[in-house]
Formats: structure tokens, C-alpha cells, sequence
């Protein structure tokens, strides 16, 4: 087993500093907490308690994410780190365009009904069975 030094660590987080798909969800995370804001404002529903607990929620999911992206780097599996990139990708990516839509902002047809049956598929089965 390798030992984890100092310079490995900095290693790790220099990769991790300078990944195209680390800098895409770090983006994501930006532009949902943006229109997320946008979206209560635009709304008139702004809330101070539901914007620090969504808050918090961003910065614990990119702390899940730098901390584990780092160890799947360090133990040689990035696979790992990446499957929890896109998955957090995909979650927000939905995310942004649910609060474009609330906010009255029109999306392409193709692109609406793909949203709505990810959303009806989840609403029918969330567990992900069968």
C-alpha cells in the first residue's frame, strides 16, 4: 500500500485543481445556487432559511466531491471520482433548467420532454427498480 505523504497529497490536489470535469460540476454548483437565488427573487419566494439550508447542502456535496476525488486519485480508481461527478452533474444540470423553467424562461421542446420523463420516471419509481 502506498503511504500517503505530504507531496502525494499535493499532488492529488493540484490534479484535482486542474480537471476539466472538477471545474464543469464546480460550474454547476455555481450556476444552480444562481439561479436558485434568481428563481426566488424572480418568484417573490425568497426565504433566508431555505437559502442557507440549500447553501449548506452545496457546500457538503463539494466537499463529498473534492474529498472523495482526491482518495480515488491518491488510490489509483479516478473512475470512482468521475461517476460521482456525473452523477452530481446530471443532478444539477437538472436542477438549473427546473429553475429556468419556474422562472418562465421557455426550453426547447426535445430538451422539456426529456426533463419531464426523467421527472415522471423518478416520480413513479424513486428507488430506481424495475
Amino acid at each position: 500500500m502506498q503511504q500517503i505523504t505530504f507531496i502525494t497529497l499535493l499532488d492529488a490536489i493540484n490534479f484535482l485543481a486542474h480537471d476539466y470535469w472538477f471545474l464543469v460540476i464546480s460550474t454547476l454548483i455555481l450556476g444552480d445556487m444562481f439561479t436558485g437565488y434568481t428563481k426566488a427573487f424572480v418568484t417573490k419566494k425568497a426565504n433566508s432559511t431555505i437559502g442557507l439550508t440549500g447553501m449548506m447542502k452545496h457546500m457538503s456535496v463539494f466537499a463529498t466531491i473534492v474529498v472523495t476525488s482526491i482518495f480515488c486519485h491518491l488510490g489509483g480508481v479516478d473512475f470512482l471520482g468521475y461517476s460521482l461527478l456525473f452523477f452530481f452533474g446530471a443532478t444539477y444540470g437538472i436542477s438549473i433548467f427546473e429553475n429556468l423553467t419556474e422562472m418562465g424562461i421557455t426550453l426547447p421542446k426535445w430538451l422539456k420532454s426529456t426533463l419531464e420523463k426523467v421527472q415522471n420516471d423518478y416520480d413513479n419509481n424513486p428507488k430506481g427498480g424495475e
